[in-house]
């Protein structure tokens, strides 16, 4: 994940207002089938923390679960999205466990903060907001960009989110 190149998708948008501030809150959708979830692993050792991976020892017994970045030290990063390069906070990771017959993947929901720019936010908006392109058999599928997100550690932590992350969990439960 960190620094590291991955395929994704913007799965919504929407404006959020913080005191007298407007941010944009996006998410990024990530799917990882492979049978190791290591998909935050190097975002655990970029930040010295080992405390996400032990959520993913087998057996996994949860459905989903949310890590609420809002408070952590450094969550300020950098995000290329295909070809568009802009800072945001991450303010929370959500993960589902998908159980399917004969195959268990992981869905990944990155939610980020990020300053309003109101010409560059719609374009980013219209060129990768759930995008679709049929596949070979005929339907219409999401189409995954390359995506890339690096650590600043200089931005000292901008945003409390934990109003807005605590209604989140509540709509999960």
């Amino acid at each position: 994940m960190i620094g590291e190149m991955f395929q994704g998708q913007l799965v919504s948008t929407s404006h959020v207002h913080v005191n007298e501030d407007v941010f944009m809150k996006f998410s990024i959708k990530h799917i990882c089938t492979l049978p190791s979830q290591s998909f935050l692993r190097s975002l655990e050792l970029e930040l010295g923390n080992d405390t996400i991976q032990s959520n993913f020892k087998e057996p996994v017994l949860w459905k989903s679960l949310v890590f609420d970045t809002s408070d952590w030290e450094y969550n300020h990063f950098k995000i290329l999205f295909d070809v568009v390069e802009f800072e945001a906070s991450l303010v929370a990771i959500k993960v589902k466990q998908v159980v399917k017959p004969g195959e268990v993947f992981f869905e990944y929901v990155l939610e980020f903060l990020k300053d309003v720019e109101k010409e560059n936010d719609s374009t980013f908006i219209k060129s990768y907001f759930k995008v679709k392109d049929m596949n070979e058999e005929m339907k219409m599928v999401p189409i995954d960009f390359d995506i890339e997100i690096t650590l600043i550690r200089d931005r000292a932590n901008k945003v409390d989110m934990s109003d807005e992350i605590e209604s989140d969990r509540e709509e999960l439960a």
